[in-house]
């Protein structure tokens, strides 16, 4: 959802909640499809700035992930990439199947 490689309207109805007890803008995203793993995901902005996301799963399980001293569009070095398996670790390459 995060990445843009789903059209959020196709998967979710949006509904605008306002300020909840904040200066954020909030938003409910509930599945168009009952068998999704969450129930609703709630959205908070402070402009473009996604500040807090609640998730709520079909056991009614609430997770709320705060974000904070966000840096966009970052360059980041290619060596943070790089992975190195432990000796004696097995790797399986599915893309050479």
């Amino acid at each position: 959802m995060l990445s843009n490689e789903v059209a959020i309207s196709e998967e979710f109805v949006v509904t605008t909640l306002g300020s909840k007890e904040s200066n954020y803008e909030w938003f409910v995203l509930k599945p168009k499809v009952d068998d999704k793993q969450y129930a609703d995901i709630r959205l908070a902005f402070e402009k473009a700035s996604l500040k807090e996301m609640e998730l709520r799963d079909n056991f009614g399980q609430l997770t709320r992930i705060v974000f904070s001293d966000q840096k966009r569009n970052q360059k980041l070095d290619q060596t943070l990439f790089n992975f190195t398996p432990p000796e004696g670790v097995d790797v399986l390459n599915a893309a050479s199947e």
